[in-house]
């Protein structure tokens, strides 16, 4: 967590509103007393397969990965093997973080937009335990928007520029409509469009009709 005042400034305000908005109130969680109590078998082998993973690859490039082990592995072949070690860790974060209220949810509840199961990801998605791909493997709903703008001088047009800070809130099971009626309430407080309004300028019309009617006009642009 940082430790920056102006981030926790921003930070405590959204935190703030999302309670008001919602009429919850903010539990704190502290990953280590969960894990404790739930930690799952063979982790240990599961992280150190990580570690070696991070160790060969600034072995043979000289700088550490920014960059999952299943995206490279057509390098490492062998690692995405390893990394599916790392799913249940995501698994354990779902059902011990992110887990269901048996106050306020239940299965009737839950949003089951999809026809089938979301399968295990593939390596488009990404495998095992990263912060970024967490929601990969979750079966809950993500939500990315922005709060807020940093200022910084840019070297390439040499003027003030400003920067979008983003939050990203990981729902429990059965949040989605939760989410979604607050995205529908942040766009209207904020004056933002929230339907897309085609005009007749943006496809030209054709004059001649006798072109071939095979012609796609997205892809020649008439």
């Amino acid at each position: 967590m940082t430790t920056n005042p102006q981030v926790l400034k921003v930070f405590e305000d959204l935190v703030s509103k999302l309670e008001k908005y919602m009429g919850v109130k903010r539990m704190p969680v502290y990953f280590s007393e969960l894990w404790k109590t739930s930690e799952y078998i063979l982790n240990y082998g599961s992280l150190h397969n990580n570690c070696h993973f991070m160790e060969d690859y600034r072995s043979a490039y000289g700088s550490n990965s920014y960059l999952p082990p299943s995206i490279v592995n057509k390098k490492f072949g062998k690692n995405i093997s390893k990394a599916d070690w790392n799913a249940p860790v995501a698994k354990w974060f779902e059902e011990n973080v992110l887990w269901e209220d048996p106050d306020t949810l239940g299965p009737p509840v839950f949003a089951n937009y999809r026809d089938i199961s979301r399968p295990i990801p593939n390596d488009a998605f990404g495998h095992g335990f990263w912060p970024s791909h967490i929601t990969s493997f979750t079966t809950g709903p993500e939500l990315v928007f922005p709060i807020s703008t940093w200022t910084y001088e840019s070297k390439v047009t040499y003027k003030e520029e400003r920067l979008w800070v983003s939050a990203e809130i990981m729902g429990g099971l059965g949040a989605d409509f939760i989410l979604l009626s607050f995205v529908q309430d942040f766009f209207h407080a904020s004056d933002i469009p929230d339907q897309v309004d085609i005009r007749p300028q943006v496809f030209r019309k054709i004059q001649d009709a006798a072109r071939p009617p095979k012609h796609n006009l997205l892809r020649t642009g008439w």
